[in-house]
């Protein structure tokens, strides 16, 4: 399933992307009636735990072909969001998590240790929205695709088996970096938070 937050208008919503079009399933479930209800946004339903994602598929499940045709929307007809709208920590990152990339970054070898820094979650922006260069702070503005993790179950001292249990899903991350305030800081919050 392919969850996807979004605004039509000033309203803001999620839904599934679908073959036909972004289902607006919270939006269906409020007509559905207090049996079908769901969480007000995707963070809320996160950590509401398991039943999060067979409720969505539940609610997708009772809506008629009438309710389906009204709260499905053409992309185009819609702006799409970060996945979560909001953020209650920071982003969670690892730096130089591959052999090839540690090269690439001037290393000899991937770091024994995992490199740990965060994002500020002011960094999430909507797809296609312009993102500022900060020209006035950095003259070396980068980026990077990444694979974000979802967490969804918390947890701590998770064993390797057990890790999958912790995670609700993945999306993408455009990690946008100023090199120059990275290196300058000798620790990456500044340059990977613009």
């Amino acid at each position: 399933m392919k969850l996807v937050s979004f605004s039509e208008n000033d309203r803001v919503s999620y839904g599934i992307w679908s073959e036909n079009g972004v289902v607006d399933v919270f939006a269906a479930s409020t007509e559905l009636g207090e049996g079908h209800a769901l969480p007000m946004d995707v963070r809320s339903g996160i950590a509401e735990g398991d039943g999060f994602v067979k409720r969505i598929e539940e609610a997708w499940a009772a809506m008629d072909e009438e309710a389906l045709d009204r709260h499905t929307y053409n992309p185009d007809a819609i702006r799409l969001l970060p996945p979560l709208t909001s953020l209650g920590k920071n982003i969670m990152c690892v730096g130089k998590n591959y052999r090839d990339h540690a090269i690439e970054m001037g290393a000899e070898d991937a770091p024994e240790n995992i490199m740990i820094f965060t994002k500020a979650p002011t960094t999430l922006a909507a797809s296609g929205e312009e993102l500022p260069v900060h020209d006035e702070l950095t003259e070396q503005l980068d980026y990077e695709g990444e694979l974000a993790v979802v967490i969804g179950q918390g947890g701590r001292g998770i064993s390797v088996g057990a890790a999958m249990d912790h995670v609700f899903g993945y999306t993408i991350l455009n990690d946008i970096t100023a090199r120059d305030l990275q290196k300058k800081h000798g620790q990456f919050f500044l340059g990977k938070s613009l």
